[in-house]
């Protein structure tokens, strides 16, 4: 299976960027990713009480500015997981069971990560409304992304017009988040396939369904 033609998730991520975020490349890009790099390295380390004291120290970075531009545990979780995130590519490699088996494999590597598991239990546990806000609005926005292969097959006549998109990449999220964050086990490469042929099949029988 073809798994080059892809692209990252870079639309929403640029929507989630930090305000002071002027010139890719630049200081102020170069200290928003080494923020970020170092809230993700904490977060593997199990060390989910993110402050910007700690954040600063593992970054390198200046206390003040952390402090300036991200003040609280929300705008660190936030950053973290706007560059976490960009590590997802969407496959399009022209052909809809190719793309969704594609998309299982790198959902159920990032989803086993240590990263993502960390993520995971730090936003369960968050309940701060600012913030349960935004992670529904950028998961939204994320599903919207990885919703693309669907999208193209029914462009390309491969599935019914009809057929809902959000709701077969949820079937394909849920049971992977479910088995990493509350099982607390990897998912394997079989389990990816598995799950991949189930949404295959149920987006086959809901075009049929026409």
């Amino acid at each position: 299976m073809m798994e080059s033609a892809s692209r990252s998730v870079q639309t929403v991520a640029r929507s989630s960027a930090s305000p002071g975020t002027v010139r890719p490349g630049g200081r102020t890009e170069r200290t928003r990713r080494a923020v970020a790099a170092a809230a993700l390295a904490l977060l593997r380390r199990g060390e989910t009480d993110l402050s910007p004291a700690t954040v600063a120290v593992e970054a390198g970075v200046g206390l003040s500015t952390v402090y300036r531009r991200w003040p609280t545990r929300v705008d660190l979780l936030r950053e973290a997981f706007t560059l976490h995130t960009r590590t997802l590519r969407v496959p399009d490699t022209g052909d809809f069971e190719s793309d969704i088996h594609a998309l299982a494999r790198r959902l159920a590597r990032f989803f086993s990560g240590p990263t993502e598991v960390a993520m995971s239990v730090a936003m369960a546990a968050h309940t701060d409304p600012e913030f349960n806000a935004w992670q529904i609005e950028y998961w939204e926005q994320l599903a919207g992304e990885l919703a693309r292969p669907v999208e193209n097959a029914i462009a390309r006549g491969e599935l019914a017009d009809d057929v809902d998109a959000a709701l077969l990449i949820e079937m394909l999220i849920g049971p992977m988040v479910t088995r990493t964050a509350i099982v607390k086990q990897r998912l394997g490469r079989k389990f990816a396939s598995d799950l991949a042929d189930l949404v295959i099949r149920s987006a086959a029988k809901a075009s049929a369904a026409e």
